[in-house]
């Protein structure tokens, strides 16, 4: 399972997201994938996202913890537990 969030993205890149993912929320992609799709997945996002910025959460293939990679973010990646994620401002108390 993987989830991608992101903001101020061109409008191609979430178009093309939106045809291999499920778009739960504006910015917000989520899909159940291999890894090695995931990672093209993200490959992609990161040659495209062009000014805008983008976090991938995912939980490893071994079932074990979550992960998360960003590009460009000014957003720190909060665990609450291992089933539950969230993305938050650092600047703001939680």
């Amino acid at each position: 399972m993987m989830v991608i969030v992101l903001h101020n993205a061109p409008e191609a890149l979430k178009k093309r997201l939106a045809l291999r993912l499920m778009e739960v929320r504006n910015g917000v992609y989520m899909s159940r994938c291999r890894g090695t799709v995931r990672d093209q997945v993200w490959r992609h996002v990161n040659e495209h996202i062009g000014d805008g910025n983008a976090v991938l959460a995912y939980r490893e293939t071994d079932g074990g913890s979550m992960k998360h990679r960003h590009i460009r973010s000014d957003r720190s990646f909060v665990a609450f537990d291992e089933a539950h994620a969230a993305i938050a401002d650092p600047r703001q108390s939680l």
